[in-house]
C-alpha cells in the first residue's frame, strides 16, 4: 500500500483505461470488491491477458474475510505492548495458495 501511495504521489503507474477512476478515488471507492479487482488489474497491473476471473473471486473472499476481522491478542504476550496479528500469504500468479496468521 505504501508503494501505491508513493507512486500515486509522483503520478506513476496508475493509468485510467476507461473506468473514469483515479487512484485516489479507487482507494476510497465503495464499489464491489469484484469491480475494484478488475479496475486494479486493468489500470495498474495491465497484463496482456485481462481475462482473470479468479481475481474477482479472490477479491470477494478477502473482502468477506477481512471486513469484520477483529484480531485476537494471545494471552501471555508479555509487556505493555500487545502482539499484532499479521497474515503471511503465499501467492502465485495472483492467486492466494495459503494463508498463515503470524504474531509479531
Amino acid at each position: 500500500c505504501q508503494r501505491l501511495e508513493e507512486e500515486s504521489r509522483i503520478g506513476y503507474s496508475w493509468i485510467d483505461k476507461g473506468y473514469g477512476i483515479s487512484y485516489q478515488q479507487f482507494r476510497t471507492s465503495k464499489r464491489s470488491p469484484e469491480e475494484l479487482a478488475l479496475i486494479f488489474l486493468i489500470n495498474y497491473e495491465r497484463p496482456a491477458n485481462t481475462n482473470q476471473p479468479d481475481r474477482q473471486t479472490q477479491a470477494r473472499y478477502w473482502y468477506n474475510y477481512l471486513r469484520d476481522w477483529d484480531p485476537e491478542v494471545p494471552e501471555g504476550s508479555g509487556g505493555d505492548k500487545p502482539l499484532t496479528e499479521k497474515l503471511k500469504m503465499k501467492i502465485v500468479n495472483g492467486i492466494v495458495l495459503s494463508v498463515e496468521r503470524v504474531f509479531v
